[in-house]
């Protein structure tokens, strides 16, 4: 199973939609927060696949919540954006969060710099930023593959 994970679009939508049509067998898609109202917008238009969204902190007045814990394939993931857990100054509080959650994939986003690592049994990734990204010049975003042979992250950029 392909998951989409996107972070960070602060109103940009053009790069969620390219993504979207690239990657058309993604029936899952996570959304960690700022923009979350114009990717609910988005979502009305793709009735086939399941938004997961999360509210950033540029998310002023969203119902959604800044974190969560979903199980998809059978996987127990942690998503965050990050804000709360001041994700800027290290992942420790997200990893532990994640840990206690028992989940085995931890996804944040916040920073706008794409980064992916498996760390005991963990596996971590930032999609970066859909809009504006820190390290590069391209747009970004996380594809996460869920399977009975594993788990994979990986960063994808438009």
């Amino acid at each position: 199973m392909k998951i989409l994970v996107f972070s960070d679009s602060h109103g940009a939508t053009s790069g969620i939609e390219q993504a979207l049509a690239l990657h058309g067998d993604a029936r899952h898609v996570i959304f960690l927060g700022d923009g979350i109202r114009e990717v609910e917008e988005i979502s009305f238009c793709y009735p086939e696949r399941q938004f997961h969204l999360l509210a950033g902190n540029c998310d002023f007045g969203a119902d959604a919540p800044s974190e969560a814990v979903w199980t998809l394939n059978g996987v127990r993931i942690f998503a965050c954006h990050g804000h709360t857990l001041r994700i800027k100054y290290g992942l420790e509080l997200a990893i532990a969060r994640a840990r206690a959650a028992d989940c085995r994939v931890l996804l944040y986003g916040h920073t706008h710099e794409a980064y992916t690592e498996y760390r005991d049994g963990l596996f971590i990734m930032n999609p970066g930023s859909i809009a504006l990204p820190r390290a590069s010049s391209r747009k970004q975003f996380g594809l996460l593959e869920v399977s009975e042979k594993g788990i994979l992250t990986s960063i994808a950029t438009l």
